[in-house]
């Protein structure tokens, strides 16, 4: 998921889509421990993280940045370090 301004954006498999008003942190509290917030922007399903590579998460192909204020709870909970 993806907060852009007023917006949350998420990203389905696929190429799916969708586009909602409801902020990322309700998301995050709806959604419960299956997902993990990385950035003031981005919220992200633990089980589809791939790794680390440098101060990013690997979804497939895509690189997503992880914020110093999530790094800790990533790393320990996504990476398991």
């Amino acid at each position: 998921m993806e907060s852009c301004d007023t917006e949350t954006w998420i990203y389905a498999t696929e190429g799916r889509r969708y586009r909602n008003k409801r902020s990322i942190s309700a998301w995050a509290n709806l959604l419960g421990r299956d997902f993990v917030r990385i950035h003031r922007s981005y919220l992200v399903r633990i089980s589809a993280c791939l790794g680390r590579d440098g101060e990013n998460i690997l979804i497939g192909d895509v690189r997503l940045p992880i914020s110093r204020k999530y790094k800790a709870e990533v790393v320990q909970i996504v990476l398991g370090n």
